[in-house]
């Protein structure tokens, strides 16, 4: 069987469907198999430094009560004092996936900086909430009456709706395509989903198998009924030669996937698989 991830408690709460996910805490467990020996205190200390930061600056600041000017002076403390912005230079660099390279390299892609803006404008009371719209992760905070929007990737950038509708339709190229419906709160389990996809696109650009290994193990444990991240996970092992993995779910997918084109794409890779095994033996 897979792994169970019985030291992690936090992935252990989103594969039984539970909502009171710590996200900072479920980004350390995957920061933590992928880096072994994290200092997992120093990046919390580090997150509560900067709330801290963002709560003092919104006590002595004034803002009338109004969330536009809040969200700005969060943003001009993340993104301006401690210098977090977007990494255009090298957007799909692996880095830019593990919340601990992002606080020590102030870079990011808008998922994880917006997990960074989350939690320190939640520990400075505002309840801010990750929207994961089509292409581009972005944040959301409703608070009497008002609606605003926060692209972090965009140094914090404070939107109403339709200028961030707009913003990510001209990004997709699909002007009048989105609606309110895409800009719901996401729920824990959609988020970590999207860094864990994320990290497997920006792992197999690289060629780094082991350490997609390891992430792909967590999808397919997560999603345990998606048959395609089984396939994907018997890719995996037959790019790291292990003919026997490879072999036990390329199988499942065959004997279980109700589509033939998809089982005749992964034919050659069974026969490899099983050609591989039979030279072992």
């Amino acid at each position: 069987m897979m792994e169970i991830y019985a030291d992690d408690p936090e992935f252990s709460k989103l594969r039984a469907g539970r909502e009171d996910i710590d996200l900072i805490g479920a980004m350390l467990e995957i920061d933590r198999e992928i880096h072994p020996g994290l200092d997992e205190r120093a990046v919390r200390d580090e997150l509560r430094r900067i709330g801290d930061q963002v709560a003092d600056a919104l006590a002595v600041e004034p803002h009338g009560g109004v969330l536009f000017r809040q969200l700005q002076i969060v943003s001009r403390v993340l993104h301006r004092e401690h210098g977090l912005c977007g990494d255009l230079d090298n957007y799909y660099d692996p880095r830019n996936s593990y919340l601990h390279e992002v606080l020590a390299r102030r870079r990011g892609i808008p998922i994880t900086l917006s997990i960074v803006y989350q939690a320190v404008a939640v520990q400075a009371g505002l309840p801010v909430y990750g929207v994961g719209a089509p292409g581009h992760f972005v944040v959301g905070c409703e608070m009497e009456g008002e609606l605003w929007y926060v692209d972090p990737f965009a140094l914090g950038e404070v939107l109403s709706f339709e200028e961030c509708r707009r913003r990510i339709e001209r990004n997709l190229g699909q002007a009048e395509s989105l609606g309110i419906e895409h800009f719901q709160p996401a729920s824990p389990r959609e988020i970590m989903l999207r860094v864990l996809r994320n990290l497997k696109t920006a792992l197999a650009g690289i060629n780094d198998w082991p350490r997609l290994l390891l992430i792909q193990k967590r999808l397919t444990w997560l999603l345990n009924d998606e048959l395609h991240e089984v396939r994907d996970l018997g890719l995996v092992y037959l790019r790291l030669a292990d003919a026997r993995a490879a072999l036990r779910y390329l199988e499942q997918f065959n004997a279980e996937c109700a589509v033939d084109d998809e089982r005749q794409a992964i034919a050659p890779y069974l026969k490899t698989a099983r050609r591989m095994l039979a030279e072992l033996n």
